[in-house]
């Protein structure tokens, strides 16, 4: 059972690393494409969950103003999103896995939680990032708590490759065992056998 839970802690760390990697640079491409923005309100996008959206080329308007973006700008920010929200399957998956594996090395049942809550630090982030129009401490931070996030989870895959088992526990004490003495008992006449008796059984004679 214990091969089992690491092999799927393996899995699923590498599977978040991958998913990470993908996420920060569909954000770099949103920040380098102008598409922070192209969705004004969190979580929904022009208070809907699927596409289409409005944008410039359909017309389309938001609360009475004209929707400046591309339906491009507006998918790129979008996906983004949607990442994010496929991101939480794997990471809470990884993360309840840690917890009922109490025989994996500690990093492995700890850095899987710290990243679970970054996840949600990162996501509340983001979404003050956009209804404050992008300011550039929002961003700059957004980008930081992503690279600790990524950081986490790749110290996460490494130790789930290279010593995912924590270490043996100490063989239980045992009582020690009474140690045996020898004694010669005699008669009154001086004769007898001798014998043997435990040191406790000794002492207590």
């Amino acid at each position: 059972m214990l091969a089992l839970r690491l092999l799927w802690l393996r899995r699923l760390s590498l599977l978040c690393v991958g998913m990470t990697i993908v996420l920060m640079a569909l954000g770099a491409w949103v920040k380098a494409t102008g598409s922070g923005l192209a969705c004004p309100d969190w979580p929904q996008c022009y208070g809907e969950w699927l596409p289409p959206f409005p944008s410039e080329e359909n017309g389309g308007t938001y609360q009475g103003e004209p929707v400046p973006y591309s339906q491009a700008q507006v998918l790129y920010e979008w996906g983004h999103r949607a990442v994010v929200s496929l991101l939480l399957l794997p990471l809470g998956a990884l993360a309840f896995l840690a917890l009922r594996s109490p025989d994996a090395h500690r990093l492995l049942r700890t850095l899987p939680v710290v990243a679970f809550v970054l996840y949600f630090a990162q996501a509340g982030l983001g979404a003050v990032t956009v209804v404050t129009g992008n300011p550039a401490w929002a961003t700059t931070a957004h980008m930081v708590l992503a690279t600790i996030f990524l950081t986490t989870l790749v110290a996460t895959a490494t130790v789930a490759q290279v010593k995912p088992e924590g270490e043996p526990l100490p063989p239980p004490v045992e009582a020690p065992k009474p140690r045996q003495v020898a004694f010669v008992y005699r008669d009154e006449a001086g004769q007898g056998p001798a014998g043997t008796a435990s040191e406790t059984e000794a002492q207590n004679g």
